[in-house]
């Protein structure tokens, strides 16, 4: 009876936030049958559970409990079974959760607000249309998307700021890219870097290639982004950059954002994405992605060399403006 209780119990509990995560989180400290789980379970399979977390936070701990439509045979038997028990997760993730469902891209979300709001301003290209559906429907890292709102901030800024060249740290399938390509004039240019091809070349690049006026704006640069940004700078093109958007591997964020600096010109604007990185960004206990983002965030507001705005938009934008000397 006892473990019913406490089932009943966290199951109300999780209806006072629908935060979701579904990254690898730590083993718990309590365990609960499967067979008192599947007591409070929609499904009338006995040996299954959600694949969805619902997470509130209480006392600095995150209270997670999953419950209806996943397998056991899909769960990860060494951090979330044991000789037949199902794991009641007491501990904070390690890894990013979102705390508040004000994080999020608007293609993630059913938050009426977020959705408003993307309704209202997002104007994408057909080209951009049909790039972002295949990459949803078809890409196995389609969270890796930029969010459609977030492309159309950047585009307002360049068109704002009369931006003619761009840099684009982040290729995946092509998206930003081709946002960026869009805005930029007929004499403009892009350059997006990336470690890896495969997604643009499976999911973006003939959809680009389809207007070649836009397609010719964009030099795809294969390589660690760090040693396209060393050799932009060694060729002399510091201060010859008018916008840069940074959306690649967290841990080097730091180094993206110093580099940026240094190619921009006065005046030149920095977009960052996954500022936020779901709201990890908050807690004390950190993974490595969070505290890269965490401390490029720290590491701007105390840049005398930049006016900054960190805004709630998508995961996270970072905007950052270039003084004039």
């Amino acid at each position: 009876m006892l473990s019913y209780f406490f089932i009943y119990l966290f199951l109300f509990l999780s209806l006072f936030d629908s935060s979701i995560y579904s990254q690898r989180i730590q083993r718990s400290q309590k365990e609960i049958p499967i067979s008192a789980l599947s007591a409070t379970a929609t499904t009338t399979t006995t040996t299954t559970i959600s694949n969805v977390y619902n997470a509130r936070k209480e006392d600095n701990r995150t209270i997670a409990i999953l419950a209806s439509n996943l397998t056991l045979s899909d769960l990860d038997k060494n951090n979330s079974t044991r000789s037949g028990f199902y794991t009641l997760f007491l501990s904070r993730p390690p890894f990013p959760i979102r705390p508040m469902s004000t994080v999020s891209k608007s293609y993630e979300s059913d938050d009426p607000i977020i959705t408003y709001c993307s309704n209202v301003s997002v104007k994408q290209d057909p080209v951009q249309q049909k790039l972002s559906e295949n990459t949803i429907k078809n890409a196995p890292m389609a969270m890796m998307l930029g969010a459609p709102e977030v492309l159309q901030f950047g585009q307002n800024l360049i068109r704002l700021t009369h931006a003619k060249r761009a840099l684009d740290i982040g290729t995946f399938t092509g998206a930003s890219a081709l946002a960026w390509a869009l805005a930029i004039p007929a004499d403009g240019e892009v350059i997006s870097m990336d470690i890896s091809h495969e997604n643009l070349k499976r999911y973006g690049k003939e959809l680009i290639d389809s207007k070649p006026e836009i397609s010719k704006k964009i030099n795809f640069k294969l390589g660690p982004a760090v040693q396209t940004l060393d050799s932009l700078i060694a060729a002399g093109e510091s201060g010859k950059w008018d916008f840069a958007f940074i959306d690649a591997d967290k841990i080097n964020y730091p180094n993206y954002y110093e580099k940026c600096v240094q190619l921009l010109r006065p005046g030149g604007v920095i977009l960052i994405d996954n500022a936020l990185w779901g709201g990890s960004v908050i807690f004390e206990e950190k993974d490595e992605s969070a505290k890269a983002i965490d401390e490029t965030n720290h590491k701007i507001a105390n840049d005398s060399r930049v006016d900054n705005m960190l805004l709630n938009l998508g995961d996270g934008t970072h905007v950052v403006f270039k003084k004039y000397e």
